[in-house]
């Protein structure tokens, strides 16, 4: 069996505020040593916090380690960005976040 090369990541968390009301979370990965990032998912939260189960928050957690596994951590399998800014643009664009949409939904 041939031995797949390693890699590390790093993940970081970021957060952005839509409203008072509502606020994304992306979880981004880091490409270690190199630097480059991307996003491998992202969770919409709306005020007040009690419309949010535990099954959510744990179904959150599962895809976000279902998608390390199903498309792999390798950075082949990934485009990477130079900073956080342009991996979270590129993500919004892919997934066409409209944060005047989230707002009314």
């Amino acid at each position: 069996m041939k031995k797949k090369k390693s890699h590390l990541f790093k993940e970081v968390s970021v957060w952005r505020r839509i409203d008072d009301d509502t606020v994304i979370k992306y979880r981004c990965l880091q490409v270690l040593p190199e630097g480059g990032y991307c996003v491998k998912i992202s969770h919409l939260y709306r005020y007040p916090l009690h419309s949010i189960d535990d099954e959510q928050i744990k179904q959150a957690e599962f895809y976000f380690l279902d998608g390390l596994f199903q498309d792999g951590m390798t950075k082949l399998t990934m485009k990477t960005y130079s900073t956080l800014e342009k991996a979270i643009k590129k993500h919004d664009k892919d997934f066409a976040y409209s944060f005047e949409q989230t707002k009314s939904s």
